[in-house]
């Protein structure tokens, strides 16, 4: 998780903006990965994180709350500082097509304008794919191959935003 040392320096947005961006490279990477069939977790989706000095977060009442449970919005963020994530994970039919995933994305990310930050296979451990997305602090950790349900395996993705802070957590002037 990032650490920030005021959070007053940080850029503001709205939340639903941040989700909608994650969300938005999540699907990039894993068109990226070059797969016929994507079959994903179901549990996978847009979630907000705190982020920054924990001393200094802040509540925030919302001005315009969402007219069902809040906490049913993916981008719902009642806290400032913030950042947005993605965890889920796609379905391959063999560790080898989940290397060959992986080893196609970082040609495809690294065109796009993407920053390959490491790639590479700890000893006994899975192939991990760190990148930095064109714009400034968004970035992406993908491992492979994880072991799924029998014989299934996959390619995990991790997607991330810097911190923001909450509009609604400013001063009123």
């Amino acid at each position: 998780m990032q650490q920030v040392r005021n959070n007053d320096n940080l850029p503001v947005a709205h939340p639903q903006g941040i989700a909608d961006k994650v969300d938005g490279l999540a699907g990039q990477i894993k068109k990226g990965l070059g797969l016929e069939k994507i079959s994903e977790s179901r549990t996978g989706g847009v979630n907000p994180l705190p982020c920054g000095n924990g001393a200094d977060r802040r509540e925030v009442r919302r001005t315009e709350p969402p007219s069902v449970n809040p906490y049913l919005k993916p981008w719902y963020v009642d806290y400032s500082p913030f950042m947005m994530t993605v965890n889920t994970w796609v379905s391959v039919q063999s560790k080898a097509e989940a290397t060959a995933a992986l080893v196609r994305l970082s040609d495809r990310l690294r065109r796009a304008g993407w920053q390959i930050t490491s790639f590479a296979q700890p000893p006994g451990g899975t192939w991990q794919l760190r990148v930095m997305a064109p714009e400034k602090g968004y970035g992406a950790v993908l491992e492979a191959p994880i072991a799924g349900e029998g014989n299934e395996q996959r390619v995990g993705l991790d997607v991330s935003s810097p911190c923001f802070r909450h509009p609604d957590a400013l001063p009123k002037k």
